[in-house]
């Protein structure tokens, strides 16, 4: 491992790379990282959300969001390699649009370190498309999956995706009664393709139909239909770095007696020259609620790091116009220090803010609900901070967050649900990981959040105070996984919580080479002790699933991913070297 990173860094020009990861390992290394960067490689971490790194995942049938450091889901921005996936309408992504099988890694920037704009308070999650295989099969109790990669290569790839969830499933209920859960059927089916041959780019299509059932016990059988577009494209002109990125989104919600449509349009364009910065968001929105709107935020932004002898500075200062707003003016400053060969230290304290999205300030007024076209913006104060240490067969991170948001948007009722600059959140949090490897016979994962989330002096609905995930991998066949997330509130102002619950997830694999193919073969069971389970109340997750999965790679697939964060800023494409 010593010194495979010692040939990587000896090709490594650009400045603020920080992650290296050899994917014919399964294992990955920082060596620089600024910034309060975590990468989380799923095949060492495992499918399941919970307990990694300030990570909230909140789930429901066919709904799921992900948030980062107690913040709400439309304080955080969510892409796919890049490709922003935020439905500007609503504010946050539904990361259930996704085939599960389709992503591989999460890379996650917490705070608003070099972040500024809408969606980047609690930080930004970008996630990692599997690449590689030629052919995967996922065969389980409660779930179908497929993928085929005809074309996979470090310069081009194009894999096809579909998943189905085909039988609904029984679950009991707070009051230990049997009840039928309805409308959880769904199938799903996604198109990737990406390239780095001269302009590079990428392509997400996704559909999905699906059941929209309402609370728990619920009759209605409503449905969706969704497709989604995204696509990125990257071009480095001169001594300029262009980016132009985008998606629309269209829901269909059919009900018993009424049929919403819903279309979002964005697209984001940006420049950087140097230590400057500039950009142009355009969000639509036509929707059968809200009827056609669109608003704009274009930005300005210096950028600049100072390598001294003992320490490395970063700073930034943002001044974003939106339409129907003043100038908004947010900076970072973020302190990096390196000791010795092994350990790190660095602090990040920033300041940043989340526009309203369209449902908040226009949504129509009906018997329940109405938009409050007078909202301001949120805006934020964090500080993070953190130690790593690298060594040959240990990675060690520990980091602290604290983030005050103030004119933090709320749906109150007051008869109406209506949303209201009134609110403060503050949440502040310890995290943790720890990766350990002996001779490939035997490694250990552990990872956790310590968080404590305050909205107006209350708990936080929905967010545990402790949450850990520990993976190990024996005689690399055998892989064995436990998380934990502890109880959490479910309703504002009560003192009812949602119990905490232990998940362990098992699965036995074996490496099978034949001439220039390799046969991945997987068996294994999630939610052993078959746990009841709410992430959001009222709706319940499967129990009990076996699951058979077969994978076949041409050739020893050993591409080496340098990822960096300046890009993701920019939405700018990953740097592949070979």
């Amino acid at each position: 491992m010593k010194l495979l990173v010692i040939l990587i860094l000896s090709q490594i020009y650009w400045q603020d790379t920080i992650v290296v990861q050899a994917d014919y390992t399964k294992r990955f290394t920082s060596f620089t990282f600024p910034y309060n960067f975590h990468y989380i490689n799923l095949d060492i971490a495992g499918p399941d959300l919970n307990g990694l790194p300030g990570i909230v995942p909140l789930l429901g049938a066919n709904y799921g969001t992900i948030t980062l450091g107690g913040t709400t889901p439309e304080e955080n921005t969510i892409l796919l390699n890049g490709i922003p996936l935020t439905d500007p309408q609503s504010g946050y992504t539904d990361i259930t649009l996704l085939p599960r099988d389709m992503i591989s890694g999460i890379e996650l920037i917490h705070s608003g370190s070099v972040f500024s704009g809408s969606n980047g308070i609690g930080g930004i999650v970008n996630l990692l498309p599997s690449e590689g295989g030629m052919l995967g099969i996922r065969l389980g109790k409660y779930r179908r999956s497929f993928f085929l990669s005809p074309l996979s290569t470090p310069k081009i790839n194009f894999s096809f995706y579909y998943e189905a969830f085909p039988d609904s499933f029984s679950y009991q209920n707070e009051f230990n009664k049997e009840v039928y859960y309805r409308n959880t059927k769904y199938t799903k089916k996604a198109l990737y393709w990406r390239s780095s041959i001269m302009i590079p780019f990428s392509f997400i299509f996704l559909v999905r139909e699906s059941g929209a059932p309402g609370p728990e016990g619920s009759t209605l059988t409503a449905s969706k239909e969704e497709k989604l577009y995204g696509f990125r494209i990257t071009k480095e002109i001169g001594k300029i770095l262009f980016s132009l990125s985008g998606n629309e989104h269209f829901l269909k919600y059919i009900g018993t007696d009424n049929i919403d449509t819903h279309r979002t349009r964005a697209i984001y364009t940006h420049l950087k020259y140097s230590w400057v910065y500039c950009g142009l968001n355009l969000d639509e929105v036509v929707s059968t609620k809200i009827e056609k709107r669109w608003k704009y935020d274009a930005y300005f932004k210096l950028e600049k790091t100072i390598n001294l002898r003992y320490l490395d500075l970063n700073a930034h200062l943002r001044l974003d116009h939106f339409q129907n707003f003043n100038m908004v003016p947010t900076w970072s400053l973020s302190l990096y220090r390196k000791f010795g060969r092994n350990m790190f230290f660095f602090v990040n304290f920033s300041s940043n803010f989340r526009s309203p999205t369209f449902n908040e300030l226009y949504w129509p007024e009906d018997r329940f609900a109405a938009g409050n076209s007078e909202l301001k913006p949120e805006y934020s104060k964090n500080i993070d901070a953190g130690l790593r240490m690298l060594l040959p067969n240990i990675f060690i991170t520990l980091s602290l967050y604290h983030k005050n948001i103030k004119n933090k948007i709320l749906w109150t009722s007051d008869g109406k649900w209506i949303p209201k600059n009134f609110s403060r959140l503050k949440t502040a949090g310890i995290e943790w990981e720890i990766s350990w490897e002996t001779q490939r016979w035997f490694s250990i994962y552990f990872s956790g959040n310590l968080l404590r989330a305050y909205e107006n002096d209350k708990p936080f609905i929905y967010r545990p105070n402790i949450s850990y995930l520990i993976s190990s991998k024996i005689l690399n066949l055998v892989k064995l996984q436990v998380s934990y997330v502890g109880e959490r509130p479910a309703r504002l102002n009560s003192p009812k919580k949602l119990p905490a619950f232990y998940l362990i997830n098992m699965k036995v694999e074996k490496n099978i080479t034949f001439k220039k193919y390799i046969f991945l073969i997987k068996f294994g069971i999630e939610n052993i002790l078959d746990c009841n389970y709410e992430i959001i109340r009222g709706y319940p997750q499967p129990g009990r699933e076996f699951f058979l999965n077969l994978n076949i790679k041409r050739g020893y697939y050993e591409t080496l991913y340098i990822h960096n964060p300046t890009n993701i800023i920019l939405d700018l494409a990953f740097l592949y070297k070979e």
